[in-house]
Protein backbone atom coordinates (compact mmCIF):
# COMPACT_ATOMS: atom_id res chain seq x y z
CA UNK A 1 0.00 0.00 0.00
CA UNK A 2 1.70 3.41 -1.40
CA UNK A 3 5.04 1.82 -1.10
CA UNK A 4 5.31 0.81 2.45
CA UNK A 5 5.98 -2.83 2.80
CA UNK A 6 5.14 -4.67 6.36
CA UNK A 7 8.83 -6.33 6.65
CA UNK A 8 10.07 -4.38 9.33
CA UNK A 9 7.04 -2.85 10.61
CA UNK A 10 6.41 -1.84 14.48
CA UNK A 11 3.37 -2.74 16.49
CA UNK A 12 2.86 -1.65 19.64
CA UNK A 13 0.65 0.63 22.03
CA UNK A 14 2.01 3.30 20.99
CA UNK A 15 1.92 2.63 16.73
CA UNK A 16 -1.30 1.59 17.35
CA UNK A 17 -2.56 5.09 18.99
CA UNK A 18 -0.65 6.85 16.73
CA UNK A 19 -1.83 4.77 13.59
CA UNK A 20 -5.53 5.29 14.87
CA UNK A 21 -4.92 8.78 15.19
CA UNK A 22 -3.67 9.32 11.40
CA UNK A 23 -6.45 7.53 10.48
CA UNK A 24 -9.38 9.42 12.14
CA UNK A 25 -7.56 12.34 11.10
CA UNK A 26 -7.18 11.42 7.31
CA UNK A 27 -9.63 13.35 4.82
CA UNK A 28 -9.52 13.89 1.37
CA UNK A 29 -8.17 10.96 -1.31
CA UNK A 30 -4.80 10.89 -1.48
CA UNK A 31 -3.29 7.86 0.65
CA UNK A 32 -0.15 9.31 2.73
CA UNK A 33 2.55 7.17 4.17
CA UNK A 34 1.27 7.49 7.63
CA UNK A 35 -2.74 6.27 6.68
CA UNK A 36 -0.81 3.43 4.41
CA UNK A 37 1.54 2.87 7.52
CA UNK A 38 -1.73 2.93 9.80
CA UNK A 39 -3.57 0.51 7.24
CA UNK A 40 -1.08 -1.70 7.38
CA UNK A 41 -0.60 -1.94 11.01
CA UNK A 42 -4.32 -2.41 11.55
CA UNK A 43 -5.14 -5.31 8.55
CA UNK A 44 -2.39 -6.93 10.52
CA UNK A 45 -3.28 -6.82 13.66
CA UNK A 46 -6.83 -8.23 12.94
CA UNK A 47 -7.22 -10.18 9.34
CA UNK A 48 -3.58 -11.52 9.33
CA UNK A 49 -3.50 -12.45 13.42
CA UNK A 50 -7.09 -14.32 12.85
CA UNK A 51 -4.96 -16.27 10.09
CA UNK A 52 -1.95 -16.93 11.64
CA UNK A 53 -1.37 -17.45 15.32
CA UNK A 54 2.83 -16.55 15.34
CA UNK A 55 1.81 -12.90 14.20
CA UNK A 56 -0.72 -12.78 16.70
CA UNK A 57 1.66 -13.75 19.89
CA UNK A 58 4.10 -11.79 18.50
CA UNK A 59 2.55 -8.30 19.29
CA UNK A 60 -0.21 -9.35 21.71
CA UNK A 61 2.62 -8.96 24.41
CA UNK A 62 3.07 -5.38 23.41
CA UNK A 63 -0.29 -4.27 24.36
CA UNK A 64 -0.09 -4.85 27.89
CA UNK A 65 3.80 -3.60 27.70
CA UNK A 66 3.80 0.09 28.73
CA UNK A 67 7.62 -0.25 28.25
CA UNK A 68 7.11 0.52 24.48
CA UNK A 69 8.58 -3.08 23.22
CA UNK A 70 7.45 -3.71 20.08
CA UNK A 71 6.44 -7.03 18.00
CA UNK A 72 8.74 -6.14 14.60
CA UNK A 73 7.21 -8.04 10.89
CA UNK A 74 10.00 -10.42 10.16
CA UNK A 75 9.90 -11.01 6.35
CA UNK A 76 8.96 -14.95 7.00
CA UNK A 77 5.86 -13.36 8.40
CA UNK A 78 4.91 -11.58 5.64
CA UNK A 79 5.80 -13.74 3.54
CA UNK A 80 3.42 -16.17 5.31
CA UNK A 81 0.61 -13.49 4.96
CA UNK A 82 1.43 -13.10 1.09
CA UNK A 83 1.74 -16.42 0.07
CA UNK A 84 -1.57 -17.97 1.88
CA UNK A 85 -2.96 -18.77 -1.21
CA UNK A 86 0.03 -20.74 -2.91
CA UNK A 87 0.68 -22.49 0.19
CA UNK A 88 -3.38 -23.62 0.38
CA UNK A 89 -2.71 -25.02 -3.42
CA UNK A 90 0.63 -26.89 -2.17
CA UNK A 91 -1.63 -29.87 -1.17
CA UNK A 92 -4.06 -30.60 -4.31
CA UNK A 93 -0.71 -29.80 -7.01
CA UNK A 94 1.77 -32.56 -4.79
CA UNK A 95 2.97 -34.71 -7.45
CA UNK A 96 5.28 -36.91 -5.22
CA UNK A 97 8.18 -34.01 -5.09
CA UNK A 98 10.96 -34.67 -2.06
CA UNK A 99 10.50 -31.12 -0.51
CA UNK A 100 8.06 -28.04 -1.96
CA UNK A 101 8.77 -24.92 -1.67
CA UNK A 102 6.41 -21.62 -1.32
CA UNK A 103 8.40 -18.51 -1.16
CA UNK A 104 10.73 -18.53 2.26
CA UNK A 105 8.42 -21.34 3.56
CA UNK A 106 9.72 -25.08 2.65
CA UNK A 107 8.38 -28.41 3.29
CA UNK A 108 10.79 -31.20 3.31
CA UNK A 109 8.14 -33.88 2.61
CA UNK A 110 4.78 -34.94 2.10
CA UNK A 111 4.68 -35.46 6.10
CA UNK A 112 5.87 -32.53 6.81
CA UNK A 113 3.09 -30.59 4.85
CA UNK A 114 0.20 -32.73 6.95
CA UNK A 115 1.65 -32.39 10.39
CA UNK A 116 1.24 -28.20 9.43
CA UNK A 117 -2.33 -29.21 8.46
CA UNK A 118 -2.98 -30.81 11.32
CA UNK A 119 -1.27 -28.56 13.20
CA UNK A 120 -3.62 -25.66 12.01
CA UNK A 121 -6.69 -27.64 11.34
CA UNK A 122 -6.61 -29.19 15.12
CA UNK A 123 -5.78 -25.53 16.90
CA UNK A 124 -8.55 -23.77 14.74
CA UNK A 125 -11.17 -25.18 13.27
CA UNK A 126 -13.07 -26.28 17.08
CA UNK A 127 -15.82 -27.65 15.68
CA UNK A 128 -14.67 -30.52 13.99
CA UNK A 129 -15.02 -34.42 16.00
CA UNK A 130 -10.93 -34.96 16.07
CA UNK A 131 -10.86 -31.56 17.91
CA UNK A 132 -13.33 -32.17 20.68
CA UNK A 133 -12.02 -35.44 21.00
CA UNK A 134 -8.24 -34.04 21.26
CA UNK A 135 -9.44 -31.29 23.79
CA UNK A 136 -11.34 -34.02 26.11
CA UNK A 137 -7.85 -36.13 25.73
CA UNK A 138 -5.44 -33.00 26.10
CA UNK A 139 -7.29 -29.93 27.55
CA UNK A 140 -4.85 -27.17 26.96
CA UNK A 141 -3.43 -27.84 23.52
CA UNK A 142 -4.15 -24.73 22.00
CA UNK A 143 -3.94 -22.21 24.89
CA UNK A 144 -4.24 -18.44 24.26
CA UNK A 145 -2.89 -17.11 27.12
CA UNK A 146 0.96 -17.09 25.83
CA UNK A 147 2.58 -18.51 28.94
CA UNK A 148 3.39 -22.31 27.22
CA UNK A 149 6.81 -22.30 25.05
CA UNK A 150 6.41 -22.36 21.68
CA UNK A 151 8.26 -24.79 19.20
CA UNK A 152 8.83 -23.46 15.59
CA UNK A 153 8.01 -25.73 12.78
CA UNK A 154 8.27 -25.40 9.36
CA UNK A 155 8.97 -21.31 10.39
CA UNK A 156 5.44 -21.36 11.73
CA UNK A 157 4.84 -20.75 15.92
CA UNK A 158 3.37 -23.37 18.03
CA UNK A 159 2.63 -24.50 21.43
CA UNK A 160 4.60 -26.96 22.66
CA UNK A 161 1.95 -29.12 23.82
CA UNK A 162 -0.16 -28.97 20.50
CA UNK A 163 3.22 -29.89 18.68
CA UNK A 164 3.81 -32.58 21.60
CA UNK A 165 0.36 -34.07 21.81
CA UNK A 166 0.02 -34.86 17.87
CA UNK A 167 3.71 -36.35 17.95
CA UNK A 168 2.49 -38.47 20.49
CA UNK A 169 -0.33 -39.62 18.86
CA UNK A 170 1.14 -40.30 15.95
CA UNK A 171 3.88 -42.55 18.03
CA UNK A 172 1.23 -44.25 19.72
CA UNK A 173 -0.35 -45.20 16.36
CA UNK A 174 2.92 -45.80 14.38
Amino acid sequence: VAGISRTGMQINRHSLTTSYLDLMSHSGTSLTQSVARAMLRFVTVTAEALRFRQIQRGFRTTLDDLSGRSYVMTAEDVDLTLNWGRLSSVLPDYHGQDSVRVGRISFGSINAILGSVALILNCHHHASRVARMASDEFPSMCPADGRVRGITHNKILWDSSTLGAILMRRTISS
